[in-house]
């Protein structure tokens, strides 16, 4: 195989990247981006939920005709 330092430097940085997502550790960036996420979906689901029930109430007292 013939490698230069810069193919070098990215397989030992791939391997590396590797290790940090099996053993489960996440920089604090990563931490918050995910926490954005989930709590984007959450508030869509409850919103989706209340967005239903509401319906479903306003249905029962003929207030879509």
């Amino acid at each position: 195989m013939n490698y230069n330092a810069g193919g070098i430097i990215l397989l030992v940085m791939a391997v590396k990247k590797k290790d940090d997502l099996l053993e489960g550790q996440l920089d604090a960036k990563e931490e918050k981006t995910l926490d954005w996420i989930l709590n984007a979906v959450v508030i869509f689901v409850l919103g989706w939920l209340a967005l239903g029930i509401l319906l479903s109430i306003g249905g029962l007292f003929n207030l879509w005709g």
